[in-house]
């Protein structure tokens, strides 16, 4: 947008890449998993010389903001109408070029111009989306989500401080070991940052337990909450929150979900089939082989919650933007969306199939080898 307005002559210095630009806002915070699909998309710099995106088809109407690349396959798929100055040859009827022509002084194309944007909405629109992005945003929420996973991660060091060498030779070599019942505390107790007044077992005898016992507790446990997953299956009302709960293979099918945020709760091979969700949002919550089908999704926004192939089929999306939200084979099929801008979220291998989107620019977010077929946007 500088751009636009300083000319191609004194354009701005060249912006750093979204993976640095990430990196520069939370360097030790990020997520394990986004940031190896950050690595994962470092890996394919070929593609950054080649035609790496592919249209067909697919019109841009109005829109709003010039595509950031330069270096894609268009077949079909001119911009109609832009509202910024583009004179390249994919572009059809752009209006700053049509006033420039029509030899009106500065002011009447000023006004003109204003007269388009206000009846279009296009200023209103923008508006609402920079307002959201305020709240969303992952350096702009520093009072809830960035707070509460620092008192977590504080947490879990302190406790981490206080291991025995047996514990963490035990979690170097097996991922985990059992805490002793001052760690408990240090955790659960009553003054720690989780408040958990019953406990499923009891301290003093968990104390007494032998390195055997509590292994097969721990078993026993696991099974448990398997079947408890398993009975869910199919039922129609969903937990109202879930938080640091990962979970697999949990299929959501013929189920709503209404205030359900997910929050640092990855997920794996958990398809959602006929599950339309309402104001719930995915939040620090990975996802891999998690499909959405026949499954509309209301007003919740993607926060730094990559997902891999997950594909969205027949699945309408509206007011859900991605925010530092990588996308790997993640396919939009017959799944329009609107007013969902993607921000700081790359794709790779993922694009766009019979799905048009309206109001929902692409703020520095690359595109690695995606294919938009059939899927016109407006005012995007």
């Amino acid at each position: 947008m500088l751009d636009i307005v300083l000319g191609e002559e004194n354009k701005s210095p060249k912006k750093k890449e979204v993976l640095d630009q990430i990196q520069d806002y939370f360097p030790e915070k990020i997520v394990p998993l986004v940031k190896q699909l950050h690595d994962v998309i470092r890996l394919l710099p070929v593609y950054n010389s080649l035609s790496n995106k592919f249209k067909f088809l697919s019109p841009r109407i109005a829109p709003i903001f010039r595509e950031r690349s330069n270096m894609s396959l268009e077949t079909l798929s001119p911009n109609l109408f832009p509202l910024y100055p583009d004179s390249s040859q994919d572009s059809i009827l752009s209006i700053p070029e049509i006033l420039n022509a029509s030899g009106l002084n500065s002011v009447d194309k000023d006004s003109i111009m204003e007269l388009i944007i206000e009846a279009s909405g296009t200023r209103v629109i923008i508006d609402n989306i920079m307002a959201k992005l305020e709240k969303i945003s992952y350096w702009h929420i520093d009072n809830d989500i960035s707070i509460v996973t620092d008192k977590i991660n504080n947490a879990f060091k302190a406790v981490a401080r206080t291991f025995s060498k047996r514990q963490k030779r035990e979690i170097d070599h097996g991922k985990y070991t059992f805490m002793t019942k001052r760690q408990i505390l240090m955790v659960f107790g009553p003054n720690a940052i989780y408040n958990a007044s019953n406990l499923p077992f009891d301290l003093n005898d968990y104390e007494n337990w032998t390195d055997k016992e509590k292994q097969e507790a721990f078993i026993n446990k696991i099974r448990i909450i398997a079947d408890e997953k398993t009975a869910k299956i199919g039922k129609k009302r969903s937990k109202r929150f879930v938080s640091l709960a990962p979970f697999a293979f949990s299929p959501s099918i013929v189920q709503f979900s209404i205030l359900t945020p997910i929050v640092i709760s990855p997920s794996l091979f958990s398809p959602s089939i006929l599950a339309p969700s309402l104001l719930s949002p995915p939040i620090l919550s990975p996802q891999i082989g998690n499909p959405l089908i026949f499954s509309p999704y209301l007003l919740g926004p993607n926060i730094l919650s990559p997902a891999i192939f997950n594909a969205y089929v027949f699945s309408p999306y509206v007011l859900a933007p991605n925010v530092v939200n990588p996308y790997v084979l993640s396919p939009l099929i017959l799944s329009p969306y609107v007013l969902s801008p993607d921000i700081l979220s790359p794709t790779v291998l993922s694009g766009s199939i019979l799905s048009p989107n309206v109001l929902s620019p692409s703020i520095n977010s690359t595109g690695i080898l995606a294919a938009n077929v059939l899927s016109p946007t407006f005012l995007s």
